[in-house]
Parts: structure tokens; C-alpha cells; sequence
């Protein structure tokens, strides 16, 4: 459960996967607060611009101005379009 204030951990990981022919990237995102050792599903998002900065900024778009706001870091296994991004 999400708290209602407080700072936020955002949790991101991404598989690739072919569908009819095409690339396409299956993101998670999780939020966690600060003070919490358990974290949320928030979103799953099919992307086709394949870990590229536009790709994870509409990720981040798709999530609440009042949650992004709270995020004060980002926790992810090496994604290049991710860290052009935040």
C-alpha cells in the first residue's frame, strides 16, 4: 500500500519480447515509500521505442503529477534511455 504523503522509491525493469515480428518492451513500474520495505505495482506499459528516452518518459507521464513529484530516487538495472530520462 502507498502511503498518501512522504517521499517515494520508484522501481523500474523492462523484458523484451517479440510480437508479430516486432520488438516490444513490457515495463514495470514500482513506487515504494522511503520508510517501507515493500513496493507497489503502479504500471505495466507495452512500449516500442525500445528503452529510448521517450519510451520512459511516457512511462512517467502515465503516472500521477502528485506521485512523481514525491519520487527522490530511481532504482533500475542499467537502462541508458532510463538514466537520459530522469
Amino acid at each position: 500500500m502507498l502511503t498518501k504523503t512522504g517521499p517515494l522509491i520508484a522501481i523500474t525493469d523492462a523484458i523484451f519480447a517479440q510480437c508479430e515480428g516486432k520488438d516490444v518492451m513490457i515495463v514495470c513500474l514500482f513506487l515504494r515509500p522511503v520508510s517501507y520495505n515493500t513496493a507497489v505495482l503502479v504500471l505495466v506499459a507495452a512500449l516500442h521505442d525500445n528503452e529510448s528516452e521517450n519510451g520512459w518518459e511516457h512511462v512517467f507521464e502515465s503516472v500521477s503529477g502528485e506521485r512523481i513529484s514525491r519520487i527522490v530516487a530511481l532504482v533500475s538495472d542499467d537502462s541508458l534511455g532510463l538514466a537520459r530520462y530522469a
